[in-house]
């Protein structure tokens, strides 16, 4: 049918090995490769293998859509004709955030569900990132108050040290400078401040 495009991705993978546990604070690439399928009348049947980011997904469709947003998405429409080209330079980001303890999150449903509304924020950590360019991917872990505990780089392909060494400075360079700068309270395309404020509540950096 010309008229509908179907989309279908996972918002994580599961990954059962000795560095994951499922998905639970992991990021190792079993739990962020996730399938992207698209179907649709313009589309020609093909499988691509470059890293493509979720990201990506919401300024890709609403063209498609007919919607025209206002700019300042942080993705970046994917080419869906034949002629597939994706820039190999692009860098994907990941980051786990996690609240306190199990018991608090308990508490913080149970407040929501008595009062019937979110009156006071769930307090949460960064306990894990990464950055992935191309092959490389540099991952760091934080212990339960937020202090970084160890960062490494894997890569797919053999490099030599210097140029892997470079790539980890620079990788690591990214997610200093996504941090410093993510979400910026005078940002313009966020949601209202109703929204906004229900954002902060769960405990998102707004």
């Amino acid at each position: 049918d010309k008229d509908n495009l179907i989309v279908i991705f996972g918002d994580h993978g599961e990954d059962w090995s000795t560095e994951s546990k499922g998905h639970y604070k992991s990021l190792t690439k079993g739990v962020l490769n996730v399938p992207l399928i698209v179907l649709g009348s313009n589309i020609s049947p093909r499988l691509v293998s470059e890293n493509v980011r979720t990201v990506d997904i919401a300024p890709t469709l609403l063209p498609a859509m007919g919607v025209h947003s206002a700019g300042g998405l942080d993705g970046m429409p994917l080419n869906l004709s034949a002629d597939w080209s994706y820039d190999p330079d692009l860098i994907a980001i990941a980051q786990v955030w996690l609240g306190v303890g199990k018991q608090e999150l308990i508490e913080h449903i149970a407040s929501i569900n008595e009062s019937g509304s979110i009156v006071t924020k769930m307090q949460t950590v960064l306990r894990g990132e990464t950055a992935i360019q191309g092959e490389a991917q540099i991952t760091r872990r934080f212990d339960e108050t937020g202090a970084l505990v160890k960062e490494w780089i894997v890569s797919g392909v053999d490099i030599n040290e210097p140029t892997l060494l470079e790539k980890k400075a620079f990788l690591s360079n990214v997610l200093d400078k996504y941090n410093s700068s993510a979400l910026p309270k005078n940002r313009t395309n966020l949601p209202d401040e109703s929204v906004r404020e229900q954002l902060r509540l769960m405990g998102y950096n707004l």
